[in-house]
């Protein structure tokens, strides 16, 4: 198959010199071009298509094992130089012409012999005819890559070999090319020609190929969906090497090749939101992609009280905790117990018992992150200040003395109307007779 490649030798200042040199001596012009074979082949063909046509021209070719093939040609504008048992590597097109002070030239190889190399399912080099040429998958979807310096033009038809369902027909430039494999195909047929062969009986590359679907891979993502962190970790398991690409909202942010085992891989966030997409690529080109959308959040609910109750000091067995919560609080804990706040205003009011002594009441909220907003308050109760008991006891002893005088005084005069009798006065005792103190004798 014939790869075609543009050798434009209207070179800057080289060419200027070069002309003015060979157009003294004998009116010539010469140019080189390099073109690479990525591996061997048995034999390979060299065609230069020239512009115009010249008088004489002359084509050499040298491989990089220093073989040397070299052609003249009159009045054709075309000329093929063929070469046997071609190594890979570096091939020298050299080309002279006389008539004129530059040369525009395409060149062209045919590459013969096959050479196939396969795992059995995931991976073929079909290099017979089209240079480069090789087919892998991503998720299943077919992928086409080969080497556009020289074949500028595929042509590409996929098949279903089933129902022969045509699932893509079509001619591609630049090197590589994808399409989409329904998920119900088990095999495809892929024929793929450089267009400049196209009409060719027999020319092309034909391959029934199983699609690939899964590697010997996985990633596994945290389950949530927001973090207060600036950074992920993901694990990646991996029986075969791997080599991974990490993409941030479309953007490469890591890559790194893996032997087979366990990993915890740690990339950074790049944003607010962040859609991560993994790349899992085996040896065989072919590869499984893993996405996940992480929201980074690192802003703390915003939590404040009506009134400062830190170093406050309190005879009261109880005390209110009243405030509010904004900023998308998920959760808000008292002394490390969930309680309830209004979920449009963000109020919230508990009444927290105090033992006497230091109390230390404390108010955290927390959002879907993980970021906290805390506020602590250490609260001094006191017992309430007391007399002597001695004190205590004369108040309680005149106060039962003085309702003791006044229900006295109650029944006394309530007997008094009862009776309606004046209390006649008591009647003096009579008087007794003295006695006469006798007289000692003497």
């Amino acid at each position: 198959m014939k790869h075609n490649t543009i050798l434009n030798l209207l070179y800057a200042p080289f060419v200027f010199l070069a002309v003015m040199l060979f157009s003294f001596v004998s009116n010539a012009a010469s140019a080189s071009k390099t073109i690479n074979l990525w591996q061997g082949y048995n034999t390979v063909e060299f065609t230069v298509t020239f512009e115009d046509e010249y008088e004489t021209h002359t084509v050499k070719v040298t491989s990089p094992d220093g073989q040397v093939a070299e052609k003249d040609s009159t009045g054709f504008d075309s000329c093929i130089v063929k070469m046997n048992d071609c190594p890979a590597g570096d091939y020298k097109v050299e080309i002279s012409a006389d008539g004129t002070d530059a040369i525009k030239a395409n060149v062209e190889t045919s590459c013969y012999g096959p050479v196939v190399v396969t795992d059995g399912t995931s991976l073929y080099e079909i290099s017979s005819k089209i240079s480069g040429l090789r087919y892998y998958f991503v998720d299943g979807d077919l992928y086409v890559i080969w080497d556009e310096e020289i074949v500028n033009s595929l042509n590409l038809k996929v098949t279903n070999p089933e129902n022969m369902q045509v699932i893509e027909d079509t001619t591609v430039k630049g090197g590589n090319f994808s399409v989409d494999i329904p998920d119900y195909v088990d095999e495809i047929e892929v024929y793929a020609v450089a267009s400049s062969e196209a009409k060719i009986d027999g020319a092309g590359e034909r391959r029934t190929i199983r699609p690939v679907r899964s590697i010997n891979a996985n990633v596994t993502f945290p389950e949530e969906e927001i973090t207060n962190r600036n950074d992920l970790n993901f694990d990646l398991s991996c029986a075969s090497p791997v080599t991974i690409y990490v993409y941030d909202n479309g953007s490469q942010i890591y890559t790194n090749s893996y032997e087979s085992g366990d990993y915890t891989v740690n990339v950074m966030l790049s944003g607010v939101n962040n859609t991560i997409s993994v790349y899992v690529e085996d040896e065989n080109l072919n590869a499984v992609t893993y996405s996940y959308y992480v929201v980074k959040d690192v802003v703390a609910p915003t939590l404040t009280l009506s009134e400062r109750l830190d170093g406050t000091e309190t005879t009261a067995e109880t005390i209110d905790v009243i405030g509010y919560v904004t900023g998308g609080a998920d959760k808000l804990l008292l002394n490390s117990i969930e309680i309830e706040f209004d979920s449009v205003t963000g109020r919230f009011a508990e009444t927290v018992p105090l033992t006497i002594g230091t109390n230390s009441v404390s108010i955290c909220a927390v959002d879907d992150a993980g970021n906290e907003s805390t506020i602590i308050s250490v609260i001094t109760r006191t017992e309430p200040k007391t007399t002597s008991k001695y004190i205590k006891y004369l108040k309680y002893a005149g106060i039962l003395l003085v309702i003791a005088v006044i229900v006295f005084a109650i029944v006394k005069k309530s007997k008094s109307l009862k009776n309606n009798t004046p209390v006649p006065a008591p009647e003096p005792e009579p008087e007794q007779p003295k006695k006469k103190k006798k007289k000692k004798v003497k």
